[in-house]
């Protein structure tokens, strides 16, 4: 699974044992040509957005906040 493999190729398994890190609270920004916010790595549990914002530039510049995001998964 690629999630398995980006862990593996980081070697996250060797590292995390030495550092009292969680990754919790990390907020992580991406330059991209495109995000299919739908996809379920980029939803919680309860069905809403992990995604804080996102800067559409195929849109016209558009930002959509995670209220947008939500609404447009839904239409």
């Amino acid at each position: 699974e690629q999630d398995q493999e980006s862990n593996r190729v980081s070697c996250i398994a060797q590292l995390a044992p030495n550092f009292d890190v969680s990754g919790e609270g990390v907020l992580v920004g991406f330059v991209d040509s495109g995000i299919d916010y739908t996809h379920p790595a980029f939803m919680n549990t309860a069905g809403t957005t992990r995604i804080e914002y996102i800067y559409d530039l195929s849109t016209g510049g558009n930002i959509y906040n995670k209220q947008m995001i939500i609404a447009l998964t839904f239409l």
